[in-house]
C-alpha cells in the first residue's frame, strides 16, 4: 500500500476497475454503513419508473448489484445515499 492511497473499509487499498471510468475520475468513498436505497424507493422519491431508475443507476460506481440466480431479472441494486445524491443533483440540477 501507497501512502494517502484510499482504503475501502477492509483496509485493504480501493481498486479503480469500473467499467468505461478512470480510476481519477470519480472518486470512491467507503459507503458501507451509510444508507442504501432500492430501486424502488428512489422511483417512488423522484417520481420517476422504476426502469428509468435503474437505467440511471445501474453502472453508476458505488452500486451494489446482488444477482440472484442466472436470470438478470432477478438483480437487485442497492443504491448508497452519497451516490444517489449524485445522480440526482445530475439528473435535476443540469450545469448550465
Amino acid at each position: 500500500m501507497n501512502p494517502g492511497e484510499p482504503l475501502c473499509g477492509f483496509g485493504m487499498p480501493v481498486m479503480g476497475g469500473y467499467p468505461g471510468r478512470s480510476a481519477q475520475s470519480v472518486p470512491i468513498l467507503d459507503t458501507t454503513f451509510e444508507p442504501h436505497y432500492s430501486i424502488g424507493e428512489l422511483a417512488r422519491q423522484w417520481k420517476l419508473g422504476r426502469e428509468t431508475v435503474r437505467l440511471l443507476v445501474k453502472n453508476e460506481p458505488g452500486v451494489v448489484r446482488i444477482r440472484m440466480g442466472r436470470s438478470k431479472a432477478m438483480t437487485r441494486y442497492s443504491i448508497p445515499e452519497s451516490v444517489a445524491r449524485r445522480v440526482h443533483t445530475r439528473l435535476f440540477n443540469p450545469a448550465a
